[in-house]
């Protein structure tokens, strides 16, 4: 049996994915297995259209929550001797739970004291949990662009080292 690529070499190994026999040239690592050159460039391609999704997810909610929290915040400040514009700051501030907890569902069949307990304490949750969610984008982003980046190269390392993936 001959490697699918270099018809007159010797076939090394079966590719782990589509079971095309390969030489020990063609042989590349993937997840710990054996796969041709062909496979590998396909996943590369498939992981890194998954990180740049990611990456764009994580940057939009990067992006949302700190400048609802930084509105949030700055109305809080400038409303301190404002009680409007400081309950308007603890409302931004505290959106993302409020609205987490009107997905629950639970708000809609409990009585008015308990809704206003509820979005009370998911609004100060939310002056403390909004600044971790915001650092979590920010950790999932780099994260993702690490990887992004990771199989993008490697997938333009593949097109160097084997010219006939083009085409």
């Amino acid at each position: 049996m001959n490697c699918i690529n270099h018809k007159e070499v010797e076939a090394a190994a079966v590719c782990a994915k589509c079971g095309v026999p390969i030489c020990n040239d063609c042989i590349c690592t993937l997840d710990n297995a054996a796969v041709c050159p062909r496979c590998l460039y396909l996943a590369c391609n498939e992981r890194a259209g998954i990180a740049g999704a990611q990456r764009k997810g994580f940057l939009f909610y990067l992006i949302l929550a700190s400048v609802v929290y930084i509105a949030g915040l700055i109305c809080f400040l400038v409303g301190l001797n404002d009680t409007g514009l400081l309950v308007i700051g603890l409302l931004i501030m505290g959106i993302p739970n409020v609205t987490f907890a009107f997905k629950m569902q639970f708000l809609l069949i409990a009585g008015v004291r308990t809704r206003l307990i509820v979005v009370a304490l998911c609004i100060v949750a939310g002056i403390v949990t909004t600044p971790v969610f915001i650092i979590k984008s920010g950790i999932g982003y780099a994260t993702s662009n690490k990887n992004y980046t990771f199989w993008n190269k490697l997938r333009e390392e593949c097109l160097v080292k084997y010219p006939f993936l083009v085409g």
